[in-house]
């Protein structure tokens, strides 16, 4: 599904400097990318509402676009870039304490990317009962030049512990990330597996949304181009 292809990175770091492709596209970096191993038993914390692409020609949809972007709900969680190491490709989070371990990678050099941060939770996944990933995958974003709230670019991706989930918005387990209830929407889950939290069963808690991070009169939502 859509969600799954948003969750790369690319081995060097470099954007091209003419348009290529929304940010949120492997095609928008130079070079090889890795993609995400996305296991069995997914649980999704975003909702994508509408995917749009604009090709340069009218006759040739399939050639070179001249813009994209996707709609989405989900949760927005603030945060800082931190390099502990002068001109270190390796930042880590912030709002991680010295026991949560991660993994950030960044689409450029991290000199070129702006201090504050936005965390974008997309899935968690896990072998089955018992046996769960305590780590999920989320895309980072900074705003989008010259745009109202609720736009946003792509910079990075990242794997992160959930003792993270816990310190910054006090949730137990990235998993409950599933069960969020966002304004318009049934849950913050779209997974097959999750149907009984798409009706709105089994949902039992939600949690206040800043509402400068999102799209004007629509909490919850957001574009990232």
């Amino acid at each position: 599904m859509f969600a799954d292809q948003l969750l790369w990175w690319g081995m060097s770091n470099s954007r091209p400097k003419d348009y290529r492709a929304p940010t949120w596209s492997w095609a928008s970096v130079d070079g090889f990318v890795n993609l995400a191993f996305i296991r069995p038993n997914t649980k999704y914390h975003i909702e994508i509402d509408e995917v749009r692409v604009t090709p340069v020609s009218s006759v040739h949809d399939t050639g070179c676009i001249s813009d994209g972007y996707f709609r989405a709900r989900g949760l927005l969680i603030r945060d800082k870039l931190v390099n502990y190491q002068r001109d270190s490709d390796f930042p880590f989070l912030a709002g991680k304490d010295e026991d949560t371990n991660m993994v950030v990678r960044l689409d450029t050099p991290v000199n070129q990317c702006r201090e504050k941060l936005i965390v974008l939770p997309i899935l968690t996944n896990s072998n089955g009962p018992g046996h769960e990933d305590y780590w999920f995958h989320a895309l980072l974003l900074q705003e989008r030049a010259m745009s109202p709230n609720g736009f946003y670019t792509r910079i990075g991706y990242a794997s992160v512990e959930n003792s993270y989930v816990k310190n910054k918005i006090g949730l137990d387990h990235p998993q409950n990330l599933s069960k969020l209830k966002f304004p318009g929407n049934h849950v913050g889950s779209s997974s097959e597996s999750n149907k009984s939290n798409q009706n709105g069963e089994g949902v039992d808690f939600s949690i206040k949304l800043d509402e400068s991070l999102y799209l004007e009169g629509s909490p919850g939502s957001f574009m990232v181009y």
